[in-house]
């Protein structure tokens, strides 16, 4: 069996006092170490960062959505991620999909197997960002039905009937949105008016730290780059303020 690399460097992190109360008394609540979160959440940046990034273009308006539509989302994906809208992309796709599938994965995933169970699937969703500054729109591609239940829904989207959910049968199954608020707006650090994927992350992952998330760090760097891939509007990868809604 390969043995872990051994850990004999360091890094040194300045943070606000306040911060990082926050974090070593969510850490002790949880029963982990300061540095079992930092490396796990190194680890989740190092494998997101690792997949190639793509050009998204969006579509200006959406129609709204029916009452039988939201209805047939909020028995579906909500036992999984949250979700109420719908969005359409178009130009080239990457195989991974949009960023948020793939944080709404790693927020399903609670084990860390690479796989989703029904379980996971139908457990309480873990929310995409605590402040409210950002979310996250998952739907389905495949039209509601009334009648539809987590069950039926995950059944729908596990393509090779084995029980257990993967990124790919995700990916194929459901589209996804980030909706960017004024709350975001402390996030830019450095005051250029601007908001990159590392300050993005840095801003939520602080709050979910505040707020007491057992995994403050699954799915942060994804949902950053969703952010960024959907409001980056001249590609320079990095949200004006100005584009923030709310």
């Amino acid at each position: 069996m390969e043995r872990e690399p051994k850990k004999i460097d360091s890094l040194e992190l300045r943070l606000a006092p306040e911060t990082k109360r926050a974090f070593m008394a969510a850490c002790r609540a949880n029963g982990e170490s300061a540095s079992q979160v930092l490396r796990s959440f190194i680890h989740r940046y190092l494998r997101s960062a690792s997949r190639a990034s793509t050009e998204w273009t969006r579509e200006r308006e959406m129609p709204f959505m029916t009452r039988h539509r939201r209805a047939g989302l909020a028995l579906g994906l909500a036992a999984g991620a949250a979700a109420a809208a719908s969005l359409t992309l178009s130009g080239p796709a990457r195989a991974t999909g949009h960023p948020g599938i793939e944080a709404v994965f790693d927020l399903m995933d609670r084990d860390r197997d690479g796989r989703v169970s029904l379980a996971e699937f139908r457990a309480p969703p873990v929310p995409a960002d605590d402040s409210g500054a950002v979310r996250l729109e998952v739907t389905g591609k495949a039209p509601p039905q009334l009648q539809d239940t987590p069950e039926s829904l995950f059944a729908g989207l596990d393509a090779n009937g084995d029980r257990a959910l993967v990124l790919d049968e995700l990916v194929a199954g459901t589209l996804a949105r980030t909706i960017a608020t004024r709350g975001l707006a402390p996030a830019d650090r450095d005051g250029d008016l601007f908001l990159t994927e590392g300050e993005i992350a840095a801003f939520l992952g602080a709050e979910r730290v505040r707020g007491g998330v057992a995994d403050p760090a699954a799915g942060i760097a994804l949902l950053a780059r969703g952010v960024v891939a959907d409001h980056d509007r001249d590609g320079d990868g990095k949200v004006a303020l100005s584009d923030l809604t709310g």
